[in-house]
């Protein structure tokens, strides 16, 4: 029997696409498929829709990335995403945990991630602090969107 006789219940909406677990908050990071480290894949300017001055006029359409460049994006992102939260938050937090699915209609969608904060346990149980950040650090491997952003792997790590 529930008290007062109402229950409550916290649902979230059915994920399309295949789940993920791009990386934890305990550093692992997901491998690109046949087990091979994706961070030295150099990406298409254009694989992120980025229109350039020069495309802005045109009504051509592109043609889609070869599916290893697709696999190596959808990887590298949410590894990227990281990264460049720590740089944001000038190394005070780090967002992580990231998991959920990518489609092409709604891009990434993602469920139940973790801030890593200075003061550990700040945002709950799972704010690893700077502990959390480390051990992210001690695995991500910079990729290509993280040189093209500007991102370094810091020193202190």
């Amino acid at each position: 029997r529930w008290p007062g006789g109402v229950a409550h219940v916290l649902a979230e909406p059915e994920l399309e696409g295949r789940f993920f677990k791009w990386n934890n908050n305990a550093g692992q990071v997901r491998a690109h498929p046949g087990g091979q480290s994706n961070a030295n894949v150099v990406l298409p300017h254009d694989l992120l829709g980025a229109i350039g001055e020069a495309d802005e006029d045109s009504d051509t359409e592109d043609e889609l990335p070869p599916v290893s460049n697709l696999y190596a994006l959808h990887d590298q992102v949410p590894q990227c995403f990281s990264h460049f939260t720590y740089s944001v938050t000038e190394r005070k937090e780090l967002v992580c945990d990231l998991q959920g699915v990518w489609n092409s209609t709604d891009g990434y969608l993602l469920t139940d991630p973790v801030i890593h904060s200075r003061h550990k346990a700040h945002y709950g149980r799972t704010d690893k602090g700077v502990d959390g950040m480390k051990d992210f650090f001690r695995t991500h491997i910079c990729n290509d969107l993280c040189r093209r952003l500007g991102l370094s792997k810091p020193q202190i790590f």
